[in-house]
């Protein structure tokens, strides 16, 4: 429910929006790239491998009785579904749904705890260790990688300070 919300909340969808007016002028398709951010977490539940595809599938009921384009709405699906993070993609746009959802890992790191310690609260239903072992996994997939963001915009902004964050983490959540 809503209730157990603590981090993915109106307050990270209008992050992302803040992040989405920063770099609209590089989408191919901004139109669906916008309505991707709104949509992307809608439907969210800590224990859940499908919350990615329920938020697509919701996302793109509202935009058909919006009487949008089957091709626009498909559109937004795929961006939603690229917010599980599980692959690299080419398309632009999926740089940058993938890059504004992670753009709050460059937060300044009082910030960047605070997010950390709302995401426990919703994880409250995990057990320490299982929490501290999805937290090092996640941190530990980024920081693996050449760059945490895919495109310039992001790196240039983010990458040294979510490096230093997602470091910092590991350091207090050893495993």
């Amino acid at each position: 429910s809503g209730l157990s919300r603590k981090y993915h909340t109106l307050e990270h969808i209008y992050h992302c929006l803040e992040e989405f007016n920063g770099i609209k002028d590089f989408a191919e398709n901004s139109d669906a790239l916008e309505m991707a951010v709104w949509f992307h977490d809608i439907v969210y539940k800590p224990n859940a491998q499908d919350n990615e595809e329920k938020s697509a599938q919701l996302a793109s009921r509202y935009l058909e009785l919006m009487a949008l384009p089957e091709k626009f709405r498909k559109q937004v699906e795929r961006l939603i579904l690229a917010t599980k993070h599980n692959y690299i993609p080419e398309d632009m746009d999926l740089k940058l749904i993938l890059d504004i959802d992670l753009s709050s890992l460059g937060s300044p790191i009082e910030e960047f705890k605070k997010r950390t310690e709302k995401i426990r609260q919703e994880y409250r239903g995990f057990s320490e260790v299982e929490f501290r072992q999805g937290i090092h996994d996640f941190a530990h997939s980024l920081l693996s990688r050449e760059s945490i963001y895919l495109t310039p915009q992001f790196k240039a902004r983010y990458e040294e300070k979510a490096r230093r964050n997602l470091e910092t983490l590991l350091v207090k959540i050893p495993t």
